[in-house]
């Protein structure tokens, strides 16, 4: 979360996040390894958000006005601020480790 300090009291946030969430949609079978075989899929869910607020002003009444705006997807938009993206780039450097 980034916050910046305006010179009229009142501070501006932006800020992100970004999770990955699988389930399982088939058993494929088990592997001549042992290992077990599933099909899956992914659900990226990012939030993006600023808000606006006084907090640290000295006065009797605080407000603090958020909007924001949710993205689901469940393919790889190859947006580094996605989940996804970051778990791809993740499995490729771990696989050459």
């Amino acid at each position: 979360m980034a916050r910046k300090n305006r010179s009229d009291g009142t501070h501006v946030s932006l800020s992100y996040s970004s999770d990955l969430y699988s389930a399982p949609l088939a058993y494929l079978g088990q592997n001549s390894n042992g290992s077990y075989n599933e099909k899956q899929v992914f659900t990226n869910d990012t939030i993006y958000s600023v808000s606006l607020d006084n907090s640290d002003q000295a006065r009797y009444l605080y407000y603090k006005v958020i909007a924001g705006a949710q993205v689901l997807g469940s393919t790889p938009s190859g947006n580094p601020l996605d989940a996804s993206t970051q778990q791809l780039w993740f499995h490729r450097v771990t696989s050459n480790v």
